[in-house]
């Protein structure tokens, strides 16, 4: 019998296995190393596994897009598929994501499974229902929107809505157990596509098991002939307790239609440890924008880039505490990553040069919430106004000219009981004072990078 096992084990396992285990190892803990990490975790059908709708961007991996604050972005999808231990499996789901702030947004994701299977001389058996949900949030916390590299966090909540009726031979709908995951997500853009790479962890309750959680996704935002949008994903899970992976390929051709709305064709592969499972179709219709979306997405500008020479940043008031120099080590990365302009280090080699100019520099307090002589909030208030000015740096001509203007504060919470006298009055501590300079020198360099590219699309008659 330890023969026959040998060979039986050895028969299920495909010529280079193990060298593609070693690779998946590399792979996993690379991307574990990098502190990114997947959307959605069980997906497989197993004894202790239940199955969850497939809430990644792309299926399961997780991109960095988020929708503008205050904006919505929806989809539906559905997806089909045979195998001998399942049956027909059917998926419809669905994801609802908001835009909460420029850098967060938090989304809800619900599926209906329909199951049916025929055993061998057997009585079909037959089940549908609701499926678990999931609430998650993404949020940014590296990278602006427009940067080349981004890096969010998403973590999310497995809720027990599904059926929990269990039949003989078919698969449970519900964990009965509230379940929890704790996920990165790193995103590379370059010219002709955008790369994803994720890694985490899903702690669920009862008797599941632990799970690392990995996958590499990539999406065009070159469009392909017939307006068409390629993407695809290599996701795996490694299960802690048993030691085994399960891992899967998709890819997919999306389109963007009329009125905010898109299509997409895919075809999923699962690829068990010691199971072998038909490839899945999958549809998905969406409403709001995608990334590659002509609303959130401008095109890249034929020819390349303009160059540039950024040449100081100036102040008209007394700037004692380098608020200036503060803003331009922030400025500087941000202009080197920007991918619709060439920054170049003299005059000479450049095309149009940019200048920013302090005009005004306030620094006051303030309060959001106050009951007097029961409640205060004091804060430290910083308001700036500077003006970007843009050449043509062979004749010096003036080419355009903004205004920038923005306030920042930061306070130190909430204070109760407070002594009688106007928080108005209050002065901060030198280290709040310096933490808001930080802050406010973070704000001018965004502000001023927008502008610089605003400027220029003005004066080329390039994307915004």
């Amino acid at each position: 019998m330890g023969d026959e096992a040998k060979n039986a084990r050895a028969a299920a396992v495909r010529p280079g296995s193990c060298r593609a285990v070693r690779l998946r190892a590399v792979l996993l803990a690379a991307a574990l190393g990098l502190l990114c990490c997947s959307g959605p975790a069980r997906i497989f059908a197993t004894d202790s596994q239940v199955p969850q709708p497939a809430d990644g961007d792309i299926l399961n991996v997780s991109d960095t897009w988020l929708p503008p604050a205050g904006a919505l972005w929806m989809c539906g999808q559905f997806l089909s598929g045979e195998s001998a231990p399942d049956g027909t499996l059917q998926r419809m789901g669905g994801r609802l994501q908001i835009g909460l702030l420029e850098n967060l947004a938090i989304g809800l994701s619900a599926v209906h499974y329909s199951q049916s299977l025929a055993p061998a001389g057997g009585t079909a058996l037959r089940k549908q229902g609701l499926g678990d949900s999931r609430l998650y949030m993404k949020w940014r916390i590296a990278g602006a929107e427009q940067s080349p590299t981004r890096l969010l966090l998403r973590p999310a909540m497995r809720i027990p809505t599904g059926y929990d009726r269990n039949d003989d031979g078919l698969m449970p709908f519900t964990s009965r157990t509230v379940d929890f995951e704790l996920l990165a997500i790193g995103g590379l853009e370059l010219p002709p596509a955008d790369l994803f790479l994720n890694a985490g962890i899903a702690l669920p309750g009862g008797r599941h098991d632990n799970e690392l959680l990995g996958g590499i996704g990539i999406r065009s935002h070159q469009g392909l002939p017939l307006g068409l949008f390629l993407s695809g994903e290599y996701a795996l899970r490694y299960d802690l307790p048993a030691q085994t992976w399960n891992h899967e390929i998709y890819g997919a051709l999306a389109r963007p239609l009329v009125a905010g709305f898109s299509l997409e064709l895919g075809l999923r592969k699962p690829l068990l440890e010691g199971e072998s499972r038909n490839s899945e179709i999958g549809v998905r219709l969406g409403f709001g924008g995608y990334p590659w979306h002509a609303a959130h997405r401008a095109a890249q500008p034929d020819g390349p880039p303009p160059r540039i020479f950024f040449a100081a940043i100036e102040s008209d008031v007394d700037d004692a505490y380098g608020l200036a120099l503060r803003a331009r080590r922030h400025l500087r990365p941000a202009l080197m990553g920007a991918r619709r302009l060439r920054l170049v280090e003299t005059r000479r080699e450049s095309e149009y040069t940019a200048a920013l100019r302090i005009l005004t520099l306030a620094e006051g307090t303030g309060r959001s919430l106050s009951i007097p002589r029961l409640l205060a909030t004091p804060q430290a208030t910083l308001e700036i106004t500077a003006a970007l000015e843009l050449r043509d740096s062979h004749h010096a001509t003036p080419l355009d000219q903004r205004i920038i203007q923005f306030r920042v504060h930061r306070g130190t919470g909430i204070v109760l009981l407070p002594p009688a006298g106007n928080e108005d009055t209050w002065v901060p501590p030198p280290g709040l004072r310096s933490a808001l300079r930080d802050q406010g020198a973070r704000r001018l360099a965004e502000e001023a990078r927008a502008a610089i590219l605003e400027a220029l699309a003005a004066v080329t008659g390039g994307p915004r």
